[in-house]
């Protein structure tokens, strides 16, 4: 696992969309464990890339349904755990 983390204009989202291919780099090359990000299957680096937005973001509805989205059987135990974090 790699963080990506700096400054607000240190070019964190920049690195991110080059990684994922979001626009492809104009001279030289960007490379994930030494193979060029333009020569792996598009479908398979967006799968191995999870981002999390500088921003929190709640969806509406309850906390306990925030909750939910990224354990849909969480019990009450779960997420009172998940809140202590």
């Amino acid at each position: 696992t790699t963080a990506v983390v700096g400054s607000t204009g240190s070019g964190k989202s920049t690195l991110v969309s080059l990684i994922c291919r979001l626009y492809d780099v104009t001279g030289g090359s960007v490379s994930v464990d030494g193979i060029d990000v333009r020569d792996l299957d598009i479908e398979r680096l967006w799968a191995d890339v999870g981002l999390v937005p500088q921003r929190g973001y709640l969806f509406s509805g309850t906390v306990a349904d925030n909750l939910r989205y990224g354990k849909a059987d969480a019990t009450e135990e779960d997420m009172w755990d998940a809140l202590r974090v």
